[in-house]
């Protein structure tokens, strides 16, 4: 794959995304790469991560299959992330690419905050519904002057009554 095709792939991604190649050479990178983490073509990805025999091994599992993996990548900074990786292509070629999708900890929990903070308001909202609707449904039944039952209430109530 040429590189111009495969930074206009990663560049639909909101996540920082990189291809290495079987040397763990950066092929090409997205914005996001590059303004996050200052990871861009040419650039060793071992240089940049804690180099750990797990973690050798959890990349090397990446070519002997399409299938993702996840595992956790530390930066010689000290920053914690969570990757995302998958060989590129189809049958095993010793030169394929490997594409890694960089998770940020504290962005993953954001958006779960901000989810759960959704859910919530849903919820605020389904419950106002709901008590608009009992009012609603009071009202047709019954007289606003007395707020005795008027005839739909009355036929509702003999309906259930006679269930």
């Amino acid at each position: 794959m040429e590189r111009p095709l495969i930074e206009t792939m990663l560049s639909f991604s909101s996540e920082a995304c990189i291809v290495l190649d079987w040397t763990l050479q950066v092929v090409a990178g997205n914005d996001r790469a590059r303004s996050s983490f200052a990871l861009q073509a040419g650039d060793a990805f071992l240089d940049w991560v804690v180099n750990t025999p797990e973690g050798q091994r959890q990349l090397a599992s990446c070519f002997s299959s399409t299938a993702q993996v996840r595992f956790g990548v530390q930066t010689v900074s000290g920053q914690g992330l969570t990757a995302f990786a998958w060989r590129l292509g189809g049958a095993f070629k010793p030169r394929d690419l490997i594409a890694i999708k960089l998770v940020e900890p504290l962005r993953i929990k954001t958006e779960f905050v901000n989810m759960t903070a959704a859910h919530r308001t849903n919820l605020q909202r389904v419950k106002r519904q709901h008590l608009q609707n009992q009012l609603l449904a009071t009202q047709v039944e019954t007289d606003h002057m007395t707020g005795l039952l008027n005839a739909h209430g009355m036929r509702r109530k003999m309906q259930n009554a006679a269930q």
